[in-house]
This record gives C-alpha cells, sequence and structure tokens, in this order.
C-alpha cells in the first residue's frame, strides 16, 4: 500500500526542488560541489525568477536529455539556456 505519485505529482515535486534550492541556498547541492550559483542579471534573486527559470527547464529538456537547452547554450555567447535567458538569470562561480 504505497504511495502512488502521478507524473504530475513527480515533475512539480523535482521543480519544487530546485526552485527551493537556488532560491534558499543560491543553488542546489550540485551546483554547490561545483563552485557554481544563481544570480539575477539585474539586482537580487526573486522568487518569480527562480520559478520561471525552473519550470522552463521543461523545454530545456525538450525532446530529450536537455537536449533544447544544450542547443541553446552552445550557440549563445553567454551559453545561457532558455531558462536563464527568459527569466534573466546566470550561473555563475560562487
Amino acid at each position: 500500500m504505497g504511495m502512488k505519485f502521478g507524473l504530475g505529482t513527480i515533475i512539480l515535486l523535482v521543480i519544487g526542488y530546485y526552485i527551493a534550492a537556488e532560491f534558499y541556498l543560491g543553488a542546489t547541492p550540485g551546483k554547490k560541489a561545483m563552485g557554481l550559483k544563481v544570480v539575477s542579471d539585474s539586482g537580487p534573486l526573486t522568487i518569480g525568477a527562480v520559478i520561471l527559470r525552473n519550470v522552463l527547464r521543461i523545454v530545456d529538456g525538450l525532446p530529450i536529455f536537455y537536449l533544447v537547452g544544450f542547443i541553446c547554450a552552445a550557440v549563445r555567447p553567454d551559453n545561457k539556456r532558455i531558462g536563464d535567458i527568459v527569466a534573466k538569470t546566470s550561473v555563475v562561480a560562487a
């Protein structure tokens, strides 16, 4: 009688993890381990920007293995994925 989670619930939990870690800690544990953090391009990092950049992970992740995000970052001089472009955020050295 274990709990059953639908795909929508799992997606919300995963995105919620990224949002909470980046907003409250400035980075996920993986980013912290790599010496990186998320910052706003124009002032303090807002919860709205963090939510936007992480909801757009869905687009960046299309069609598989973050292909859209990878191509976007590869062709831009600032190496930003769509989520960072729209949210006006950057991942920088901590």
